[in-house]
């Protein structure tokens, strides 16, 4: 797959298959559901109250997407029950998406308390169904769990030494490894100790001469928390593959180093590039608010392609709060 101006997710998937898509009137019952869950939530007197109104909600819900709905809105509480109500659900959700956004809420917001129980759904969490739209597949919460406790290390630096033992003890998994869990932990153990010879499989893969091994080395970089990117990154922009050079342009947007800046600026202009590389290097000037790339985003609104002209518009409106014709009519680009 070769991203164009999006952040692409890396899935749990073991296994795929279509689902029904919900009838008329279960959207219908689950927007009503919904309003009357933000409208109780609103009026109630207590964040402890609010949070009740959630957990009532949760309960007997069968569909996945508004249970995911309603925990968007719970992790917005600050009461005192929401790290145990989001413990209930990272251990007892039927479906595994749910539950990994609640191991990562408990990453972003729980107390040191939570490395029990991420450690937990990290070693041993058990594949179910999770579903997206009405795509259903099969996974785990692992890859979620192991990246909340990198998360939780950081925000407590007094548990990260029993942090990166629980991750050094994981046992590799087998192959296949669809979730890339081998590749979390080492990715999570080197957000925690930032031991640079962590990362040194990833710098390998960027040297493969299969551009696939390139693209999964380039792809582990998003999951590093870097703070400056390698030099052996930045040169894949010069890579023959156009699915190579495209993820680049992307991940070097995420990593964020301002350093990144001048070669992203010559990949976006470069008229003879695939318009995936261009547009996902013009995509990351606009994250990295590159005031220098202004003018040549402004240049770039007349491109021939319409979609780098609307991708540079995009890019510009987040460099310079201003707004241009080009811009696309609903982009939210906040």
């Amino acid at each position: 797959m070769q991203p164009c101006h999006i952040a692409v997710v890396v899935l749990m998937v073991c296994a795929c298959a279509q689902g029904e898509p919900p009838s008329a009137v279960d959207v219908q019952n689950q927007r009503q559901r919904l309003a009357a869950l933000e409208q109780a939530v609103a009026v109630a007197d207590s964040p402890s109250a609010k949070l009740a109104h959630c957990t009532d909600a949760l309960r007997d819900a069968p569909d996945a997407e508004f249970r995911g709905k309603v925990l968007a809105i719970a992790a917005k509480i600050a009461a005192p029950e929401l790290e145990a109500f989001l413990v209930r659900v990272a251990r007892t959700d039927p479906d595994a998406m749910i539950r990994g956004r609640a191991a990562a809420v408990l990453g972003q917001q729980g107390s040191k308390d939570c490395l029990g129980v991420l450690a937990e759904l990290t070693a041993s969490d058990k594949p179910t169904t999770f579903q997206v739209g009405c795509i259903q597949s099969t996974g785990t919460t692992r890859r979620q769990a192991t990246f909340a406790l990198a998360e939780l290390a950081c925000r407590f630096p007094d548990v990260a030494s029993r942090v990166a033992a629980v991750l050094r003890d994981l046992k590799t998994p087998p192959e296949p490894d669809p979730e890339q869990l081998a590749d979390a932990r080492i990715q999570a153990l080197y957000q925690v100790t930032r031991d640079e010879p962590l990362i040194k499989p990833f710098l390998d893969r960027l040297h493969a001469d299969d551009p696939e091994q390139r693209i999964s080395g380039v792809v582990a970089f998003r999951f590093l928390k870097l703070r400056q990117a390698p030099r052996e990154l930045v040169r894949l922009l010069d890579d023959p593959s156009p699915k190579v050079t495209s993820w680049v342009a992307l991940v070097l947007g995420e990593v964020g180093d301002p350093a990144a800046v001048p070669p992203l600026m010559t990949a976006a202009a470069d008229r003879k590039r695939e318009a995936g590389t261009r547009c996902n290097a013009i995509f990351s000037l606009g994250r990295l608010k590159a005031a220098q790339a202004a003018d040549l985003m402004t240049e770039l609104l007349e491109d021939p392609n319409p979609t780098v002209s609307a991708n540079a518009a995009i890019a510009l409106y987040r460099i310079t709060g201003k707004r241009t014709k080009q811009f696309p009519e609903g982009y939210n680009a906040d």
